[in-house]
C-alpha cells in the first residue's frame, strides 16, 4: 500500500496456498508477550518515507495495533529479533 488506513484494510480476494498459511503460522508462534506492554508507536515508523510495519492482534475480541520503524537500530532488542524473523517468512 502506498498509505495505510488502518479502518480500511485490503486484502487478496485469492487465498494463498496451505503452505503459506503453515509460514505464516509461525508469525502467532513466535509473537513477543512484551509487544503488548508497548506504545503503539515504536521507533519513528515512516519518519523519512521509509515506511513502517503495521501489527494488528484481535485476541478475545479487543484490537491492538502497533506501527514500528523498519530502522532495526531504533527498536528494543526482542523487537529487532522478532522482525528480522518476519522479514524471513516469503508466503508466496
Amino acid at each position: 500500500m502506498s498509505r495505510l488506513d488502518s479502518e480500511n484494510l485490503a486484502f487478496s480476494e485469492n487465498p494463498l496456498p496451505d503452505s503459506s498459511y503453515q509460514k505464516a503460522s509461525q508469525i502467532w508462534e513466535q509473537f513477543p508477550a512484551r509487544l503488548l506492554t508497548e506504545s503503539d508507536r515504536i521507533g519513528m515508523p515512516d519518519a523519512h518515507d521509509q515506511g513502517g510495519y503495521f501489527i494488528r492482534l484481535n485476541r478475545e475480541g479487543a484490537t491492538r495495533d502497533w506501527y514500528i520503524d523498519t530502522v532495526l537500530e531504533r527498536l528494543p532488542q526482542y523487537l529487532q529479533v522478532y522482525i528480522t524473523s518476519l522479514n524471513e517468512i516469503k508466503l508466496l
